[in-house]
């Protein structure tokens, strides 16, 4: 803990100096207070009349037009003259006479203003004060304290540090308070009383110790990329993270939810890249997807997107919408406009084995078809789908009867 003090400018008006405070024995005496009258519209003592005689009332008249009460002497034949002056008169004086109502005895006096409060000559001021001070062992201005005598040494206690060092106040009488503390005293509260070692003014200063806060990271950034985001099988970004923890592991949750999502992980630059992947069975779906950082804090933001898709580039050729059931394999058409190698799936619900199939360097696929005696006049519904690109196309084929029979197989 270190105290350091630093000069600050600090101004005082005296009021004039009173009058007439000697009389003669067999006159009345009066003390004016020393530093006049503070003029704050209340009544405060002004002087104390002495020599009158117990219970004696004491008169007071003036030359200027003021309307002086009566008082009355106590037992040892003293009175307490009270006063009231307003702010704006701080600067006046104004001429008594002060009269025994029985004994006579008479003296005139001055009562003077003051513009300064007697309870300064009490206190220290605390002109400016933390109630926190950061603990990051540093040291911090505390407190500004002013009103000590100039160059007064002025103590410092507290029951909740000891030994700490007098400080010297400026040739004005001010004192800058410092104070040092360490982290591991966050929370703590520190009392001190100051006062001055010649004046005896002192000055109450509180203030609670702070550890150093990390800064609040703020919300996690969202930018969808993609949204609607059309399904076609295709895995790719829907949207970008930013002001992520950097390399914190990433947890993902979708509603409604078809497969569990791979966790992933921040970048050193607290950026991430949210991939999707959906077919055309999702189409309709609105996805709301939360992300969220693995870390005591716990960070995490949701957002939203919509799927649709595009419409299905690929076509077929018919040769022939119906196929002999004789038990031999016929071509019956061509698929068209696939992506180039990639795998095509086939679905009916009138069958169970159907072969999946690839599309040649043009995206071409030949259909072949085979049917047997007993599948005369059935009609297949079949839906191709390209692996890779996820477009699809349903067409229908129809068996028709054969000049002779054989056992069906698939394209």
């Amino acid at each position: 803990m270190t105290i350091v003090l630093i000069i600050g400018l600090i101004t005082a008006c005296s009021p004039p100096a009173s009058s007439d405070r000697a009389v003669r024995d067999d006159a009345l005496s009066v003390t004016p207070v020393g530093d006049g009258v503070y003029c704050d519209g209340t009544d405060r003592p002004a002087a104390i009349v002495a020599g009158a005689e117990p219970g004696e009332t004491i008169e007071f008249t003036s030359p200027m037009p003021i309307d002086a009460a009566d008082g009355v002497a106590d037992e040892a034949g003293t009175h307490e003259l009270r006063w009231r002056c307003d702010e704006l008169e701080s600067q006046l004086t104004w001429e008594l006479t002060a009269t025994g109502s029985e004994s006579g005895r008479s003296t005139r006096f001055t009562i003077t203003g003051s513009d300064r409060d007697p309870i300064l000559d009490t206190i220290l001021i605390v002109d400016e004060t933390n109630d926190v001070v950061r603990c990051d062992d540093t040291t911090q201005t505390v407190a500004l304290l002013s009103n000590a005598q100039p160059n007064e040494a002025v103590r410092f206690t507290s029951p909740d540090s000891a030994f700490l060092p007098r400080a010297m106040a400026g040739p004005d009488g001010g004192i800058e308070v410092r104070w040092t503390c360490s982290p591991d005293q966050d929370g703590l509260q520190w009392r001190l009383t100051a006062t001055g070692d010649s004046s005896g003014r002192t000055a109450e200063i509180t203030f609670t110790g702070q550890a150093p806060r990390p800064a609040d990271p703020g919300d996690i950034g969202v930018e969808v990329v993609e949204d609607p985001f059309v399904c076609d099988r295709g895995r790719r970004p829907v949207a970008r993270l930013s002001n992520l923890t950097p390399k914190t592991a990433l947890e993902f949750v979708a509603s409604p939810q078809a497969e569990p999502l791979q966790p992933a992980e921040a970048g050193s630059g607290g950026r991430a890249t949210v991939f999707w992947q959906c077919n055309r069975q999702d189409e309709g779906t609105t996805w709301e997807l939360t992300v969220t950082e693995q870390t005591p804090a716990g960070r995490s933001v949701t957002f939203s997107f919509g799927s649709t898709t595009l419409e299905s580039p690929v076509t077929i050729e018919m040769t022939d919408d119906s196929v002999i059931c004789d038990g031999t394999t016929r071509p019956f058409a061509l698929l068209r406009n696939f992506v180039s190698g990639e795998a095509i799936d086939f679905e009916s619900p009138q069958s169970e084995a159907i072969r999946q199939g690839r599309a040649d360097a043009e995206g071409v696929l030949p259909l072949r078809w085979s049917c047997a005696a007993d599948q005369i006049g059935t009609a297949w519904e079949i839906t191709a789908t390209g692996a890779t690109s996820g477009a699809s196309l349903t067409f229908t084929i129809t068996g028709i009867a054969p000049i002779g029979s054989a056992p069906g197989s698939a394209p």
